[in-house]
């Protein structure tokens, strides 16, 4: 492991700050550092407040660094588990440590990060995001690429914003983007700006990578996802050291420090666990699913649940919500114990789908579930492979088939995609393709890959094709932002199209009150009657 360059008067400290790194074991560090740009940092106190080989972290250090001559080293020995008085004691006494200077700046509080053997080349990386309970970095920097009614709104709250004229402006000039991007930490966009962005700027890589807008519609408080995504931090490692990770202030109470510290440590373990998913609920950005071989990344997560696959599936019954689909992410006993627990909690109520094959689709339909969801099996090499097709019908029979034909747009066409979404198949999306399908499934799952899980809107073409050819039930997912696009569905696949809400449910992270998505599908059935 690299070891990290101090000031040469660190003394001692430096020099045992030095062996811990070339211990090569895994490590994170809450950085108290300088908020202005350039300024220098030295060691003040390193504190040890957690041990956990099971999980890939071998220690974690509390690392106090100010612009000042570090004195002591103070290693708090623990057991196999984050204890809480521990890392409160170490809060305190760096928060403590903290007042014996005065400064004309509040100190933040930062995650480094590194791994013990651990090879960028070769081994998986890992990256994801967390809305932590306590904005970090208050005074974060955001830019509003807005329309009309978003450039007064982000004025009225004193948002620093551009319109489309001033974006052209930047004529994507390289040198220009980058200054732009360099400026602010995170920018916001509104939907008829979003879509224009490779256009006004260019490509996103080596421009602006790492910052594209984040959607704002119309019908959310630009005021609260300001908020929001001061309150979001990323954790993405591609080196062997990853630093920079704000998680707190000193102008904050010890208790919020607590809080944003520990939940950031328990997201980071789930980063880093051993068994792929764990057995816990997400939702992902459904284009960035990979399997899991070499050194390709884990799914970029939108929100991971404390809650169960089965406490979910139970309020799906509460509410008289049938066929969720319940999707294993992974092919480990923790995924698919999960999945077992879900159906017990909802027998009859939920579809499953995710590594099924003529082998064990029929567990799954004797265990509780009302469907099973297929794609990359019945597909081999680019080809639909009908005998496979035939021999699920005939294990499990064709009421009890879903056919997931999730599709991206390639060559002006919908090409159906398999292995995760990541491999284009020879078959595309027509009619004459859904007739024939039609004979072997009781249902059609479609998500549109390309907008999946980045609420960027529907794709209302793909909705309107499968409305007008689908001559059986089918269902759409993929973009649903707000409660108008349940409608736009509606409207586009002449109600036709059923539709499901994942990432943008308040359930999951999101926006949407799920309270008001079941009204809404309360409704459609009245209305059906």
């Amino acid at each position: 492991m690299d070891s990290v360059a101090r000031r040469s008067r660190g003394g001692v400290l430096e020099g045992l700050y030095k062996v811990l790194m070339r211990r090569n074991s895994v490590y994170v560090t809450f950085v108290i550092a300088g908020a202005f740009l350039g300024e220098r940092a030295v060691d003040y106190g390193v504190h040890k407040i957690w041990e956990h080989n099971n999980v890939g972290i071998d220690l974690i250090e509390l690392i106090l660094c100010f612009d000042c001559y570090p004195f002591g080293l103070n290693v708090l020995k623990l057991g196999s588990k984050l204890q809480s008085e521990a890392l409160r004691e170490a809060i305190s006494q760096i928060v403590t440590n903290s007042k014996e200077k005065n400064r004309k700046f509040t100190e933040t509080i930062e995650l480094q990060i590194g791994l013990k053997n651990y090879d960028p080349q070769k081994d998986k990386r890992f990256s994801g995001s967390v809305k932590l309970p306590h904005i970090p970095r208050p005074k974060m920097k955001i830019c509003m690429l807005g329309d009309a009614q978003h450039v007064e709104e982000a004025e009225k709250i004193g948002l620093d914003y551009m319109d489309v004229e001033a974006l052209k402006k930047l004529n994507k000039n390289k040198k220009l983007v980058k200054k732009l991007a360099k400026k602010y930490h995170a920018f916001l966009a509104s939907e008829a700006i979003i879509k224009q962005i490779p256009r006004l700027l260019g490509p996103e890589e080596g421009m602006y990578a790492g910052k594209f807008p984040t959607l704002v519609s119309h019908q959310e408080s630009l005021e609260s996802k300001v908020n929001e995504t001061k309150a979001m931090v990323k954790f993405q490692l591609k080196k062997v050291l990853c630093m920079g990770v704000a998680v707190g202030n000193l102008a904050m109470e010890e208790k919020q420090i607590f809080q944003n510290v520990q939940l950031s440590v328990n997201f980071l373990v789930s980063l880093l666990k051993k068994n792929w998913q764990n057995g816990k609920v997400k939702q992902i950005v459904g284009s960035t699913l990979q399997d899991l071989k070499g050194d390709e990344s884990n799914p970029v997560t939108n929100f991971e649940s404390d809650k169960s696959a089965a406490e979910y599936a139970t309020l799906y019954k509460e509410d008289e919500l049938t066929g969720g689909h319940v999707i294993m992410l992974g092919a480990d006993p923790l995924s698919k114990a999960a999945t077992l627990e879900a159906l017990h909690a909802y027998p009859g109520g939920l579809q499953v789908g995710g590594g099924i094959n003529s082998e064990n689709c029929l567990s799954y339909i004797e265990k509780g579930a009302s469907h099973v969801i297929v794609t990359s099996y019945v597909f081999s090499n680019g080809q639909m492979d009908l005998e496979r097709l035939k021999d699920l019908i005939r294990i499990v029979g064709k009421e009890r088939l879903v056919l997931d034909l999730s599709c991206r747009k390639k060559d002006g066409k919908y090409a159906i995609v398999t292995d995760r979404w990541q491999k284009f198949s020879d078959v595309s999306l027509d009619a004459e393709v859904m007739q024939f399908l039609a004979n072997f499934a009781d249902e059609f799952l479609v998500h549109g890959v390309d907008v999946e899980g980045k609420k960027l809107g529907i794709d209302e073409e793909l909705v309107a094709l499968l409305g007008k050819y689908s001559p059986i039930p089918v269902t759409y997912a993929g973009g649903v932002t707000v409660m108008a696009d349940l409608e736009r569905i509606k409207l586009a696949g002449m109600e036709r199209v059923d539709v499901t809400v994942g990432s943008a449910l308040d359930i999951f992270g999101g926006e949407m009150a799920y309270e008001q998505v079941v009204a809404w599908h309360a409704q459609q059935k009245v209305s059906m009657v």
